[in-house]
């Protein structure tokens, strides 16, 4: 893959495929408080991290009238936590794909918005357990920035900031990415709409399939 010795991965959306998962887990939580459901174009238009962003983005204020930001958090994590497990798992390819990179030397890591127990727990339940150098989750349920941890990240690593790059599907991987100062490639196939995601950047590509066959390509030049 050209000059890159390491990718670092995003997980929810883009190597696990969380999305219907989560727009469904929104849609009963919206209902609940008598509000109309988001189709799955409104809501990969509206996705955002930090996640009170997103919950602003689709019309909950916070404001004393609503469930407070935590209530719905826990909401949220109460049932995803519950489901995740049964109803989810990795997109097409993904071991295939990871393998193809780690026969070509390069290294991978996981940088996630996803709480570190809850990552490291779906990394042994898929079998990746092994493939990953890193494993890096957030500290609590609020999917705040992952710019601190990715700094951490790039200290263990030890590597030139062009020898890296970052695979995410939003906008906020973008942002991270070039924080750090390393490349990002985007996949439009996660939380967040091709429309938004090239608001950033042009480096995107529309599908894990596109992604695949970029990474392929890559790694046969």
């Amino acid at each position: 893959m050209g000059a890159y010795r390491h990718i670092i991965w995003d997980w929810n959306g883009t190597l696990f495929d969380d999305v219907g998962l989560c727009l469904a887990i929104e849609n009963e939580i919206l209902a609940r408080l008598g509000r109309p459901a988001l189709s799955l174009a409104r809501y990969q238009d509206c996705f955002d991290i930090p996640i009170r962003r997103f919950y602003e983005n689709i019309g909950l204020s916070f404001d004393g009238e609503e469930p407070t930001f935590e209530d719905v958090m826990t909401a949220f994590w109460d049932a995803y936590g519950d489901r995740h497990q049964r109803e989810c798992s990795l997109h097409d390819n993904v071991v295939a794909l990871l393998s193809a990179c780690a026969e070509a030397g390069l290294t991978h890591s996981l940088l996630s918005s996803l709480p570190q127990q809850e990552l490291s727990a779906a990394v042994e339940r898929l079998g990746l357990a092994g493939r990953f150098v890193h494993v890096s989750g957030h500290g609590d349920y609020h999917a705040g920035s992952k710019l601190d941890r990715g700094h951490a990240l790039m200290a263990e690593l030890g590597l030139d900031r062009d020898a890296v790059v970052l695979v995410g599907d939003t906008t906020h991987d973008f942002d991270v990415a070039a924080a750090l100062g390393v490349d990002a490639l985007l996949v439009a196939s996660g939380h967040q709409s091709v429309a938004r995601l090239r608001g950033k950047t042009d480096a995107v590509l529309a599908s894990m399939e596109a992604l695949e066959e970029h990474l392929r390509r890559q790694l046969s030049a």
